[in-house]
């Protein structure tokens, strides 16, 4: 059976799964081979690429989709794709094995010379074209990239254009610092990844039209200020004012030219310009340049110098009495040549997942093609990602729906799991654009953020934090999870009165504070693992420990001793199968799905539950797992491979099903990779499993797959809910698809030829454009300090929400929670019309900051005023025509003496709903 292959049908070519390093840690490469372990036990090494290919891979993903989530890959190639059009926020990835890169994204910027050291390029379509032609992202275009040949290297040119440059959200300006930080934050903290970058220490009211990127955009006309086509560097007219051009590498320059805007328009006139300038390099050398009143392009000859940067300082303006002295820079060119002249292959930080950094055990089969498997997966998981939207399947109760994979409840969520799992094992990169996809829709957001105690919906923080581990990124990622994992926690174990919610998703009345939500066996596999990853991503026990007692709790009710098998519930201790024991007692039923649910639940926590730090609690788990497996091993169908929905009784709602199977074969596998379940005992059951779902794989007139694999028993608690094995042959659910995805994964990774992958994980859109602000300030100790104003404060609004739904008073935007809880934020149903809060602080304080936190990240649109009396109104912050999309919008002003605060919202740029919902308004005082 070694040469085990797939049915012959035309096999779609897996992706390429070369893409982007984890947060550009390449940006100054160390070219030594260099590994360290994620806090799951995922391998990281940063090396050069072994096996540099001439190809560059694009992909074009929409960082937030509207209808269907996570189906966000609009487009991806080699060298060429053709879009019909982008959108704003739409995310140009490319990827190439070489660190010089031409690209071309659109006609209207052209061809640009790029250097990376990772090989990456990302870019993101602007909200905000103002320094844009308006058509330049509108018509059907040609992405194309290519690898630099040694001729376009070398070549004498300007070193500084790069009209895909952009600002990252570290580098904002704050106009209210005395001595604004001359060097990029986001430069030292290996953000940036493609070069020529501009950044400016300071930059006129932070709008896109002066931004420090313009004067490297390729752009010079000079005779006008503002927007496109006159975008360039405006610095306020600070004296402190610096302008800088990163390379990324050193390079040999011998000329500089300047395009000083000249917009002589108007009596007097609009503009002054510069009288001289220095320009520093990375050596320490500094060059003194005279400039002349012109909107022509200057150029001044340099001593050759090698450097990795050139910076502007020491601005003199003309001092002009025709002038209203506004002085900018068009445009900076910097000419001169590479230092090598060749292409050098880029060097990338890889992730090689290892499902929790445990020894293997060494048991592997030749059985299998690790290849063939993968195939396999990869044709039923694009048939079924084909048909979502589209397939109509029966629910338990006999009604119709059609199937959308476009939530983070269980259903869903066990479809990502599965998914997660999927890319892990093979690497197929449209599966992680997927899931990040879903994560961007729910900005990382545990059942909408509202605190629950049910554990369906934990199942998409586990989604949440392993991506965030894979990327090793930002907390923020993973805040909500944690919160929810704190408000269960915080529970007092005497209580035993019924839960309540202001939320009606988020209501449990069966469920009491005595102990954590597993009165169902299902909630053991959505839940368990979640708070197993919080303890190693947090270092905290007492997530495990919970987890566990609540485990513990549930086991004594629901596990049957005499079968070694879990009951669902307590509703099924009295329903029974056909048969009765030689006692002549009535045989219980033992639901399929709901032990496969407990099966693959133990098999998690064997893997990612740390052995040595819970030795008694991994004990007991692995003990159980045993004991379960033993117990499931002999109810396997011989002929079928698989489980029958009543595990116990084959012909009670008898038949194949492979949504238990699935889980099955996923947690006999894990049980055999870790060497807890012997390999000649066990793998048998493992590959008539594989061979019974594969059976199950629905063929058409003439014998092939149609790529659909059926006969996956509905939403249910219970055998019944089977109906038939004639029934649930065209039934395809999602949950079904994650149980076997996960499955299939679990065998390819216990074969003799696999190799795990080594994955370069896309940059982060959230950390390259969206890097979420903290608004705490931690003092070094155990407890938090804020630098926002916490005084009192007397608060009337124009509206809030207090009906049965919630209560969301004006008060809660001051209470210094930001989690957007239920109670915790201002809620008013009035969108798109105006609303406003208007605070007193019962003082008069000076006021040169404020931040607002929006719920979910929307865009809204408002202003924010201050008064000394409450009359005479003075608006600090404009955002009425606001597109950014973020969790926390901060602006800075000059001080201003302030009684009142007043923000008014008045729509928003994309959000379409009902509500406004403001987390909170953090007001910064000097």
């Amino acid at each position: 059976m070694k040469n085990k292959k797939i049915k012959a049908i035309a096999l779609s070519v897996l992706l390429a799964f070369s893409s982007f390093v984890a947060g550009c840690n390449g940006c100054n490469p160390n070219t030594n081979y260099e590994k360290n372990y994620t806090s799951y036990g995922n391998v990281q090494s940063t090396h050069k690429v072994e096996e540099a290919s001439l190809d560059v891979s694009i992909n074009v993903v929409a960082k937030k989709t509207s209808g269907t989530r996570g189906k966000n890959l609009i487009a991806s190639g080699i060298d060429e794709v053709e879009v019909n059009g982008l959108q704003a926020g739409n995310l140009i990835y490319l990827q190439s094995d070489y660190c010089w890169i031409k690209v071309n994204l659109c006609e209207a910027l052209g061809t640009a010379l790029v250097y990376s050291p990772t090989g990456e390029f990302v870019f993101e379509v602007p909200s905000n074209l103002a320094n844009y032609d308006s058509q330049a992202f509108a018509s059907a275009t040609k992405i194309q990239a290519s690898v630099a040949t040694e001729e376009e290297i070398s070549a004498n040119r300007n070193l500084a254009v790069n009209p895909y440059d952009f600002m990252y959200s570290l580098e904002k300006n704050d106009p209210s610092l005395s001595q604004a930080p001359v060097d990029s934050v986001s430069v030292e903290e290996g953000e940036v990844c493609v070069y020529p970058h501009a950044y400016a220490n300071r930059v006129t009211r932070n709008e896109a039209g002066f931004y420090a990127r313009n004067a490297i955009d390729g752009l010079v006309e000079s005779q006008g200020h503002g927007n496109f086509p006159y975008q360039s560097w405006g610095y306020d007219q600070k004296a402190d004012a610096e302008f800088i051009v990163y390379f990324g590498r050193e390079v040999s320059l011998n000329k500089l030219a300047f395009v000083l805007r000249a917009d002589y328009s108007g009596s007097p006139e609009h503009d002054t310009y510069w009288e001289s300038v220095t320009a520093q390099f990375s050596d320490g050398t500094e060059q003194q340049i005279s400039l002349n009143k012109s909107g022509d392009k200057q150029e001044v000859e340099i001593d050759e110098v090698k450097t990795s940067f050139v910076r502007i300082k020491n601005i003199v303006a003309k001092q002009n009495g025709n002038s209203q002295m506004y002085a900018a820079l068009t445009e900076l060119e910097a000419y001169g040549s590479e230092i090598g002249g060749k292409n050098t292959v880029a060097t990338k930080t890889y992730v090689t997942p290892t499902f929790g950094g445990k020894q293997s055990s060494g048991q592997k089969t030749a059985e299998f093609y690790a290849q063939d498997i993968a195939d396999t997966m990869k044709i039923a998981n694009d048939w079924f990602m084909q048909n979502d939207g589209k397939l109509v399947i029966p629910t338990y109760n006999g009604a119709q729906e059609t199937l959308y994979v476009n939530s983070n409840d269980w259903r869903d969520s066990v479809y990502y799991t599965g998914l997660l799992d999927y890319y892990m094992t093979t690497g197929d990169e449209e599966a992680y654009y997927y899931l990040s996809g879903v994560a961007e829709q729910f900005d990382y957001l545990v059942n909408g953020d509202y605190r629950t105690p049910h554990g369906d919906h934990y199942l998409i923080g586990e989604v949440f934090l392993q991506l965030n581990d894979l990327y090793g990124a930002d907390n923020f990622k993973i805040k909500s999870a944690v919160d929810n994992a704190e408000y269960n926690i915080a529970r007092d174990p005497e209580d035993s009165r019924p839960v309540t919610s202001t939320n009606s998703y988020a209501t449990d009345g069966s469920r009491d504070w005595s102990h954590m939500a597993f009165w169902w066996c299902d909630a053991l596999y959505m839940s368990m693992n979640t708070y197993t990853l919080l303890s190693r991503q947090t270092g905290d026990a007492k997530y495990v420990e919970a987890a566990y007692e609540g485990y513990m709790h549930w086991k004594e009710i629901l596990y049957n001793k005499t079968y070694h098998l879990w009951h669902r519930d307590t509703t099924q201790f009295n329903v029974y199968t056909n048969l009765t024991d030689e006692d002549g007692n009535k045989v219980p039923t033992f639901w399929a799905r709901g032990n496969a649910w407990v099966h693959a639940a133990l098999a998690k926590q064997l893997l990612y539950l740390e052995e040595e730090r819970y030795p008694e609690i991994y004990e007991q788990y692995k003990n159980d797992f045993i004991e379960i497996s033993e117990a499931l091993a002999q109810y396997q169908d011989e002929e079928t491979g698989t489980w029958p929905a009543s595990i116990v009784d084959g012909t009670y709602y008898g038949g194949r099903e492979v949504t238990g199977t699935s889980g099955f074969m996923y947690a006999f596998a894990v049980g055999i990779e870790l060497g807890i379940l012997d390999f000649d005992e066990y793998f048998p059951i493992v590959a008539k499993a594989y061979d019974g779902i594969v059976n199950c794989m629905l063929t058409d007139d003439n014998g092939e797959w149609t790529g659909q694999l059926g006969y996956m028993q509905t939403v249910g608690y219970q055998p019944a809910n089977y109906d038939s094995e004639n029934y649930s042959r065209n039934i395809t659910n999602e949950f079904g698809m994650g149980l076997f995805l996960m499955g299939s994964s679990a065998l390819m990774r216990i074969c003799e030829d696999f190799t795990a992958p080594e994955l370069v994980i896309p940059s982060d859109p959230q950390s390259v454009v969206k890097k979420v602000a903290n608004p705490f300030v931690e003092d070094g100790g155990d407890e938090e300090e804020v630098d926002y104003y916490t005084g009192d404060f007397t608060v009337t609004a124009s509206g809030y929400q207090n009906d049965n739904s919630g209560y969301n008073p004006p008060s809660a935007l001051f209470d210094g929670d930001d989690s957007g809880s239920d109670g915790k934020r201002w809620a008013v149903s009035s969108f798109p019309n105006k609303a406003w809060v208007q605070a007193d602080f019962g003082e008069t304080v000076t006021i040169n900051k404020v931040a607002v936190a929006p719920n979910s990240g929307r865009d809204y649109r408002y202003i924010i005023e201050v008064s000394t009396d409450g009359t005479n109104w003075t608006t600090v912050v404009d955002r009425s025509n606001n597109t950014e999309s973020s969790a926390l919008l901060t602006d800075s002003f000059n001080a201003v003496q302030a009684r009142y605060i007043k923000i008014t919202l008045n729509g928003a740029a994309t959000y379409t709903g009902t509500w406004y919902n403001i987390n909170e308004l953090f007001i910064y005082t000097v």
